[in-house]
């Protein structure tokens, strides 16, 4: 029971009232949770009246010293970089979520810094002489430089295996905005493994925001990646639902399905324009083919089933649009792969598309 004259807390976490102390209410995890190695088990959902609180907060609310270039800085991801940077996907990863994050983990913070100020030098200099991103280098931004150096020592000493998928998430970002592809796929690749190797998908929002985007970002070892290994797809198979409940199931499943599609192309690049070009593939192979190709199929079946469900808003008819075309554009990249005759051009020396 609270003591005589204190107000009981009801807006704590989980855990928090669990174990009848006071939560500091930081979302999506509280620090009194994840400072002590306990699993926080999130918040109940907030009524429509009290949504508005949990929106992510401005620079200018944030705890810590920020001098007026990191201050700059996060305010341009604020209000630039996060609402953009996602696209045609849902931005509350970016807008809302990362942003809560730079509350209290540095890691994050300086990663967001970094990120905004390579943004800000990228699209700043879009105009100038073709093939000028290709030649920039952190080198060449010091603010960028300093905050991607200390988010690296910050993810060093971290033990929250969430956390340090969300970051190297981060660090994709960081090392695409540079052109250094290589950078980004080993990225990739070690937040693929952390993945399926660790405790990180314990946590709902991991599950629920960075695991679509780490899925959405393995075609990239489909595309650029080197050497003989294809990622592992197994920790983001999306199993078929009865039916889309809205778009985003609908992408995270096309999502899947492209990425088996592509990791078919490589493994059967040699009967279609390697050394066993002609000859029959194996069974194994031809099954996979098969399976895929169903799917795609129940993918249609399951979108044009929403669509006549589904009745966009006003408020969100723009975002929906987007959404439809980049996950037909998905289903249609796929169905083009599966039905041209065979070449000798292996997948990662394509374009993507």
């Amino acid at each position: 029971m609270p003591r005589k004259g204190s107000r009981k807390v009801r807006t704590g976490c989980l855990t928090c009232k669990a174990r009848k102390i006071k939560c500091d209410e930081t979302k999506p995890v509280c620090v009194k949770c994840s400072a002590t190695g306990r699993k926080c088990d999130g918040y109940t959902a907030p009524t429509p009246a009290r949504q508005q609180l949990c929106l992510a907060k401005s620079p200018d609310e944030f705890p810590g010293s920020l001098n007026g270039a990191d201050y700059r800085a996060m305010q341009f991801f604020f209000e630039i970089v996060g609402p953009n940077l996602p696209g045609a996907t849902d931005p509350f990863f970016w807008t809302d979520l990362v942003m809560q994050f730079t509350r209290f983990e540095p890691a994050v913070k300086h990663s967001v810094i970094a990120i905004s100020a390579l943004y800000e030098d990228v699209t700043m200099k879009r105009t100038a002489e073709y093939g000028s991103l290709a030649n920039r280098r952190l080198r060449d931004n010091s603010l960028a430089l300093a905050h991607y150096n200390i988010a690296i020592k910050h993810l060093l000493v971290m033990e929250n295996k969430g956390l340090v998928v969300l970051v190297c998430l981060l660090f994709i970002c960081i090392e695409t905005l540079q052109s250094n592809r290589e950078a980004a796929l080993q990225h990739s690749t070690h937040g693929t493994i952390i993945l399926g190797t660790s405790d990180a998908l314990s946590y709902r929002w991991v599950k629920q925001w960075v695991l679509p985007l780490f899925r959405r970002l393995n075609t990239l070892n489909f595309w650029f990646g080197e050497g003989p290994d294809l990622p592992d797809l197994e920790v983001f198979k999306y199993l078929t639902p009865a039916q889309f409940s809205d778009y985003d199931e609908a992408g995270g499943m096309i999502d899947d399905v492209f990425n088996q599609a592509f990791q078919l192309l490589c493994q059967g690049y040699t009967y279609r324009g390697g050394l066993l070009r002609g000859q029959d593939p194996p069974p194994k192979l031809l099954g996979q083919r098969r399976k895929i190709v169903q799917l795609l199929n129940d993918w249609h079946t399951l979108f044009e089933d929403l669509e006549t469900r589904s009745m966009a808003t006003t408020k969100h008819y723009a975002v929906t649009k987007t959404k439809k075309g980049a996950s037909r554009i998905f289903s249609l990249t796929s169905h083009t792969h599966f039905s041209a005759p065979p070449t000798s051009r292996h997948p990662k020396n394509r374009s993507p598309p």
